[in-house]
């Protein structure tokens, strides 16, 4: 993304920092993967802008503690019902999340989550429940673009200046029919901004613009940049196995994403040894832990937080 390059100077001929947290990152070259969290449901409510910067405080969302992860998606066109899609993770070896969908009155959500804590799906349509055995071909794809500006300038800028970009070739017919693009609340890593999910893999991608995220839905952008790109899947837990789940993704390509797989991690002292088993193969990763790298705030010069880096040592298949 040639906009994050940091090769400016002021008008005095000293060199430009760009303090945004997303300029930062880049410079300190920090690699995406294994920066997405993971979660075995998140469930994607249709709220009205604008939100909270902590979407939780929403005053449409439950006080009580959900299981999985709650996102606001921003209505793409007024309406008198809330969309509510609820992912989840299918036991056993990942492939994919399941998706159920319902359309609800608002004034019907907190009911929703209730039925959502007891695995009430009564209020989802039948039809939406997508098979996790079945192809990523089959069925919808969700493109969560985060443009959480209250979270996040970054997000609010470079985010919601892709999903204006996204939206305009939808207007224009220049989209795969089956991709749905989102307006989303804050997920996570906003320092790779603009960043986004894709479900029902959900994976998540880095330093996003328009033509990389067209590549990544059907799957036609080349392996070795979408690795690059790959901060890891949301079903994929800790950041040893989705780092390892990274480079998987990077010897078997766009298979690796429909393949079951599963990932051991044994820790050996500042080393990480994952085993990755899938229908595509197996393989040992070795990783290592390397030096902590700061996580950069925006709009500051020093940051308070840092995080430390898994390096790939070797990997066999």
């Amino acid at each position: 993304m040639t906009e994050l390059s940091q090769g400016r100077v002021n008008a005095d001929g000293s060199e430009f920092v760009d303090l945004r947290c997303t300029f930062q990152t880049a410079a300190l070259e920090e690699p995406p993967a294994g920066t997405m969290g993971d979660d075995d449901r998140y469930v994607l409510v249709e709220l009205p802008l604008p939100w909270p910067k902590k979407i939780d405080q929403h005053p449409s969302l439950p006080s009580f503690a959900m299981r999985g992860r709650l996102l606001a998606i921003a209505p793409n066109e007024p309406t008198e019902l809330a969309t509510v899609i609820c992912y989840d993770r299918p036991p056993g070896a990942f492939r994919s999340f399941e998706r159920r969908e319902a359309r609800v009155d608002p004034a019907d959500l907190d009911q929703v989550f209730q039925d959502l804590q007891r695995d009430d799906f009564s209020r989802f349509d039948a039809d939406t429940a997508d098979a996790a055995a079945g192809s990523t071909t089959d069925h919808v794809i969700d493109v969560l673009v985060c443009t959480h500006g209250s979270r996040d300038r970054c997000c609010g800028q470079f985010g919601a200046r892709l999903f204006m970009d996204l939206t305009d070739r939808q207007a224009h017919g220049e989209w795969d029919s089956r991709v749905r693009v989102w307006r989303t609340s804050h997920i996570g890593g906003h320092r790779f901004a603009p960043t986004a999910m894709t479900f029902p893999d959900a994976m998540g991608w880095a330093w996003l613009d328009i033509d990389s995220l067209a590549g990544i839905t059907d799957r036609t952008l080349d392996i070795h940049i979408a690795a690059e790109m790959a901060r890891g899947s949301g079903g994929v837990a800790g950041k040893a196995a989705q780092v390892a789940d990274v480079r998987g993704f990077a010897h078997h390509g766009w298979a690796w994403l429909d393949a079951p797989r599963s990932a051991t991690v044994v820790s050996d002292g500042d080393r990480e040894i994952v085993t990755l088993e899938s229908t595509l193969g197996v393989g040992t990763i070795e990783l290592r832990h390397g030096e902590p790298i700061p996580v950069p705030t925006c709009g500051e010069k020093t940051s308070t937080k840092s995080t430390r880096q898994l390096e790939v040592v070797s990997e066999t298949w």
